[in-house]
């Protein structure tokens, strides 16, 4: 958790303007403020809405970070996200989406059961210390 950093250095796929090639680079990542919560993504990938973005036949302006759906695990909570409310708690494996809806939720609870049941059995795969 982020509970005394400012400041976080991720890497990221960074598209300027439409027409050009992504670069990989890095940047610095502030804590999560209001409403916000910060999550270490585990697996991400290129949303084809990126992929409209970066061929120009969607109009947004650049610089944009790409991948934003995927996985990954809650790290911290931005003021006033409420864990009761949200279900979100530090650690909690969610999923990512650019729309979020009552189906999203639910794959996020599938998910979250099938990380466990992955985690248990690598755990009982692994030889004794």
């Amino acid at each position: 958790m982020l509970a005394a950093m400012s400041s976080l250095t991720i890497r990221a796929a960074v598209l300027e303007r439409p027409g050009v090639e992504p670069r990989i680079e890095e940047l610095t990542l502030d804590e999560p403020r209001a409403g916000e919560v910060l999550v270490r993504m585990a697996a991400s990938g290129v949303c084809h809405s990126d992929l409209h973005v970066r061929d120009g036949e969607w109009q947004r302006p650049g610089p944009i970070v790409m991948g934003h759906e995927g996985a990954g695990y809650v790290e911290a909570l931005g003021p006033g996200v409420d864990p009761v409310a949200t279900g979100l708690t530090v650690g909690r494996l969610v999923a990512l989406a650019w729309l979020v809806s009552l189906l999203t939720l639910a794959a996020v609870e599938v998910l979250d059961r099938r990380a466990r049941k992955v985690e248990r059995a690598a755990d009982e795969e692994r030889p004794a210390a």
